[in-house]
Order: structure tokens, then C-alpha cells, then sequence
């Protein structure tokens, strides 16, 4: 009697989980396009905070690691003696920023204040065009990468381009 209740359950879930998954994949069918920056938000934050929020958030922070290798870069963050004597709280602030303009709105004074407080920090230093590309285009590519090989299902064409334009937008 247990086991056939444990089998309807798992029988249950799968096919709630099938069901969720087309829903999902005919909304994303029937969505234009993403056109501007709050359209944008809309697909990435149902991509990271929602759909892939472990495996998503987890790919941005392994991505900023991955930064820290590039020479030119380390360079820099040496000298600032940040990853050195404060390397929790620089952790932390970058980790706030991102969050703040990820979570918002780009048009949210919220998201405005983080974008202006993260270029106003990263103006302080002479970092090449090549190395801001570079760590945009970590934070574009690592969700994507990741939910690849550890989510439940492959990003759709239309979240793999809002990713890409919600970060042209905030570089």
C-alpha cells in the first residue's frame, strides 16, 4: 500500500514537472523577442531568481572568481591590497552591487545607484576596455554555461539573449 503510494506520488511530480516545463517552454515560444532593458529584466530575473537560482547565482559568483586570473586584472586588484587585507568585504560589496542591479529594474533609482556607485569605484583604476569585456562577457556566458551542464533544461534562445543585452545595457 506504501509503495504504490510512493509510485503514484513520483508518477504525480514527473508529470507536474513535464507540464511546467511545456507551459514554460510555450510562453518563452510565444514571448517576442526582449527589445529593451525592463523587457530584459523580465527574462533574466525568471532565469536566475526563479528557474535557476542556485545554479545561476552560483555560475556568477565562480564568474568573478574566474576574473581574478586573468593578469591584468589581478594586478590591479593586488594593488588596491582589496583581495589581500579585505577580501570578505570586497566580496560582499561586489556581491550587493551585482544583486542590486540584477534584483531591480534598470530604471529603478535602486539599480541606477548601483551601476553609478560600480563605475564611479571601477573609474579610480586604469583598467583596459579588453579586461571590462572580458568580466561582462563572464557574466554573460557562466549562468548560461552552467545551466547547460547542471540545469534541469537548456536556456532558450530568447533568455540566452536577454542575458546578453541586459549586460550590453549595464556595461
Amino acid at each position: 500500500m506504501i509503495l504504490l503510494l510512493i509510485a503514484t506520488a513520483v508518477a504525480g511530480y514527473t508529470a507536474l514537472i513535464y507540464l511546467l516545463r511545456r507551459r514554460h517552454d510555450e510562453f518563452l515560444d510565444n514571448t517576442p523577442y526582449p527589445k529593451n532593458a525592463a523587457e530584459c529584466h523580465q527574462f533574466t530575473s525568471r532565469y536566475i531568481y526563479s528557474d535557476f537560482n542556485f545554479i545561476a547565482v552560483k555560475s556568477l559568483e565562480f564568474g568573478l572568481f574566474k576574473t581574478y586570473a586573468i593578469p591584468s586584472i589581478s594586478k590591479v586588484l593586488y594593488s588596491t591590497r582589496e583581495l589581500v587585507d579585505r577580501v570578505g568585504r570586497r566580496y560582499d560589496d561586489t556581491d550587493l552591487l551585482i544583486r542590486e542591479f540584477l534584483e531591480h529594474d534598470p530604471a529603478a533609482p535602486r539599480a541606477e545607484a548601483a551601476i553609478d556607485r560600480m563605475n564611479y569605484i571601477h573609474s579610480q583604476y586604469k583598467i583596459s576596455n579588453e579586461d571590462y569585456l572580458y568580466v561582462l562577457s563572464v557574466f554573460i556566458v557562466e549562468p548560461i554555461r552552467w545551466v547547460e551542464r547542471y540545469g534541469f533544461r537548456n536556456p532558450h534562445d530568447k533568455e540566452r539573449y536577454a542575458m546578453h543585452l541586459r549586460w550590453q545595457i549595464i556595461g
